[in-house]
């Protein structure tokens, strides 16, 4: 009788034991998983900051170049120089390009692994995602990097330049501009659409004409002017129709004949007035600025000045 219930007891530690090393296992696991979930919120932080010290910089360094120039400026106009005053002002202007950091203001990589999400979608995880005048600006910054930066600099703008183009060949990019259009052709633009950074919503009333599908010079340079001025309200540039082509051409590898601008028709606005702008060719050889698809449309985002 002891012995048997010896044997027992014996079989009841083993089984005591057995869940320890259970329970073991999984302490070892959720450690894991913490440990895991706890460095992802740091390598997000990290970037975060980073970037945020980068735009800094950049800004500082933009504003410091304009000071120089405005201050300069100031002293040729008082001292009687006007016309090299002009000229200098001129030069400016016509250098922009030069004028822009070799900061890229804009995430080398997608948010959460290149996922897939509405614009809605993406707002609602409170990340304040690129607009399309930041991806213009960083074309240009990309264009610029390549022409005068240094070996890294170039590095990282390649590599910038690469992942956007392979982005594009499956999916969109899902920017934060929202198109809102009314029943004429009239329409707002929305940047940073629903930023939680107030400072960073902008918005500007355009007519926005029909282009369903339409090749970009034909867009920029209407005779009216209206394509251009919508294409410079989009960008947030007043770059001319040229400079804009040759920026896009410069990034997208596409040329000025496969790059499209694409609007709704008015039956289309009047049935679905807001509207997202996008970016990407779907692997159809061809280069889109889409502003007609519906706020249900899936595509990717990047952190973006």
């Amino acid at each position: 009788m002891a012995l048997q219930k010896l044997e027992q007891l014996i079989l009841k530690s083993e089984g005591l034991l057995k869940s320890k090393r259970d329970l073991d296992t999984q302490i070892i696991g959720v450690n894991q998983d913490y440990m895991n979930i706890r460095n992802e919120i740091l390598t997000e932080l990290k970037s975060t900051y980073t970037n945020e010290t980068n735009k800094l910089k950049q800004e500082i360094e933009e504003r410091n170049t304009k000071m120089m120039i405005t201050d300069n400026i100031v002293k040729l106009t008082d001292a009687g120089n006007f016309e090299e005053a002009v000229a200098t002002h001129k030069e400016y202007i016509n250098k922009g390009e030069k004028s822009i950091s070799t900061i890229i203001s804009l995430d080398k990589t997608a948010y959460d692994n290149g996922a897939y999400k509405t614009q809605d979608d993406w707002i609602a995880t409170g990340k304040d995602f690129a607009s399309i005048a930041d991806y213009y600006k960083a074309f240009k910054q990309i264009k610029n990097v390549m022409e005068n930066g240094n070996a890294e600099q170039r590095k990282n703008a390649t590599e910038l330049k690469n992942n956007l183009l392979s982005e594009w060949k499956s999916r969109w990019s899902v920017t934060s501009t929202r198109v809102k259009y009314n029943n004429n052709l009239e329409a707002t633009v929305i940047q940073h659409y629903s930023s939680q950074d107030k400072n960073k919503v902008k918005e500007a009333t355009i007519e926005i004409p029909i282009y369903e599908g339409v090749k970009i010079e034909k867009v920029l340079k209407d005779k009216d002017k209206k394509g251009l001025k919508f294409m410079q309200t989009l960008l947030d540039t007043e770059d001319t129709a040229e400079m804009i082509m040759e920026t896009l051409n410069y990034v997208t590898g596409k040329d000025i004949d496969r790059m499209y601008v694409y609007t709704p028709d008015m039956n289309s606005r009047k049935q679905n007035k807001e509207r997202l702008v996008l970016l990407g060719d779907l692997s159809l050889d061809y280069f889109y600025i889409c502003c007609g698809l519906n706020s249900d449309s899936l595509g990717c985002a990047r952190g973006g000045a």
